[in-house]
């Protein structure tokens, strides 16, 4: 995958996030970018040394290489790795979430002998505003979510193949 095809696909699945209203994961993944992540860099390092006689500085004999350090560094994201991060964040807001709530429907059916809720209210923090699941639908949701995590399995194995 060259440059340009990898700025398309990262410019499609940003596309496909904002389309689905999940521009909070795009504002968390470029918050991540903006970041950066940690590498080493090589960098030659220096000593400082005095000659005993000379009570003067000399910018010709003041410092000498001393070797070669490897230091942390900040780097920018490659635009495979960006591409990742939008995958990995996808996934966990649209795969994981859904799973999550798929076992709590199963194991409050399980604590009713199967007269569970049909209904659970998920209240968001910050609005209060309530947003009803109906737990009929949460399977129905897992099974989108299966194919959803296979198509970005497949999509993560392209990026990382090439």
């Amino acid at each position: 995958m060259d440059q340009q095809e990898a700025a398309e696909v990262e410019r499609r699945l940003r596309e496909i996030l904002r389309e689905n209203g999940l521009e909070w994961v795009l504002e968390q993944v470029d918050e991540a970018i903006r970041g950066g992540k940690f590498g080493q860099r090589e960098a030659t390092t220096l000593k400082e040394y005095y000659e005993e006689a000379e009570l003067y500085l000399s910018l010709d004999g003041r410092f000498a290489t001393k070797g070669r350090a490897k230091l942390t560094a900040i780097e920018d994201y490659s635009a495979r790795e960006r591409i990742r991060l939008l995958i990995d964040a996808t996934e966990q807001a649209a795969v994981v979430s859904t799973y999550m709530a798929s076992e709590a429907s199963q194991r409050l059916g399980e604590l009713r002998n199967g007269n569970g809720p049909a209904r659970i209210k998920f209240v968001a923090d910050d609005d209060a505003e309530e947003l009803p699941t109906d737990l009929t639908e949460v399977d129905e949701r897992s099974q989108d979510a299966d194919r959803l995590r296979e198509l970005l399995d497949a999509l993560r194995d392209m990026v990382d193949d090439q």
